[in-house]
């Protein structure tokens, strides 16, 4: 077992309720974030991510809650976590050298300053949010926050499941769209 598989942490449950709030709230857009660095390896790699995402949010507890915008924070943390988790699988199955990555790999102080930078910018996931119609928003409310099903959803809101499914799918691609036009 390496160093990274003993990392244990002690939070409050306030800590932890923080967490789970703050990882619900942006769930969308930080899979959306995910699938994208990931590409076709997604469903392979994607729970990792997140697992590691969790460990990090772990990790850096304080810092995400001394600061005035840590939804960006953890969007930014989830494509570095991806692009390193599809990093080490490529170098696991011969497809790129371990050498290559290490030329390749940006210093710790790069992944700072771009998280400062983004802690700093003022509610990137806000204008994701708001690129939403007020329905749409309603229907991420019931699938990304209160974590309900489509179908669970449909019912409450008296709609068909399938109606539900091309709305979150409308949800998906605009927020994709502005993961792609660089609103971070």
């Amino acid at each position: 077992m390496n160093n990274a598989e003993k990392r244990e942490y002690v939070l409050t449950s306030e800590e932890c309720d923080y967490i789970e709030k703050l990882i619900a709230k942006n769930e969308a857009v930080v899979r959306n974030t995910i699938r994208m660095a990931l590409g076709e390896e997604f469903e392979r790699l994607g729970e990792d991510c997140i697992s590691e995402l969790y460990l990090l949010m772990c990790e850096k507890i304080d810092t995400l809650k001394e600061h005035d915008y840590p939804d960006g924070w953890i969007v930014i943390a989830a494509k570095k976590i991806a692009y390193g988790i599809l990093r080490k699988d490529r170098v696991r199955s011969g497809f790129i050298s371990a050498e290559r990555t290490r030329n390749i790999r940006a210093g710790d102080d790069v992944f700072e300053n771009a998280l400062y930078n983004i802690w700093m910018e003022d509610g990137a996931i806000d204008k994701l949010l708001a690129s939403l119609t007020p329905h749409e928003l309603e229907i991420y409310d019931y699938l990304y926050h209160k974590r309900l099903t489509a179908k669970k959803t449909a019912e409450i809101l008296g709609l068909s499941a399938s109606t539900v499914r091309n709305i979150d799918a409308s949800i998906r691609r605009k927020i994709q769209k502005g993961i792609n036009e660089d609103v971070f």
